[in-house]
């Protein structure tokens, strides 16, 4: 693949004009602290390029639903990331739908994200 083809509109740690490839950075304004992903061009690029390939365009819910069992805490917890993975990260996601951290539900949406955005090692 060409340098011209890895930019970061096309790399799958771009959103919406931030680099997401880390966590990010804690930044100090008046008495509050925001954190803060680099912005980027659509057409810059850099040594982090990853595709954006999604676990959901080889497995279909349904596909991954079964390998669990429909009624599983799994089957359900694909059914209720897939609408978020898009717009939020995996603790916003965890956040909106009340999984507290260290809990099976936590853990749960964690994988399935990972499944479904193929962030997982």
């Amino acid at each position: 693949m060409s340098r011209s083809m890895n930019t970061c509109k096309t790399c799958r740690f771009y959103d919406d004009g931030q680099c997401r490839k880390n966590p990010p950075v804690a930044v100090l304004e008046g008495k509050s602290i925001h954190g803060i992903f680099p912005r980027v061009e659509d057409g810059d690029w850099c040594g982090q390029f990853a595709e954006m390939t999604q676990l959901s365009v080889i497995l279909t819910d349904r596909q991954l639903a079964r390998l669990h069992g429909y009624g599983s805490p799994m089957a359900r917890t694909i059914y209720r990331v897939r609408p978020l993975i898009k717009d939020y990260s995996v603790e916003e996601c965890c956040r909106i739908l009340g999984a507290k951290s260290g809990s099976r539900a936590y853990n749960n949406i964690t994988i399935v994200y990972g499944w479904l955005t193929n962030t997982t090692g």
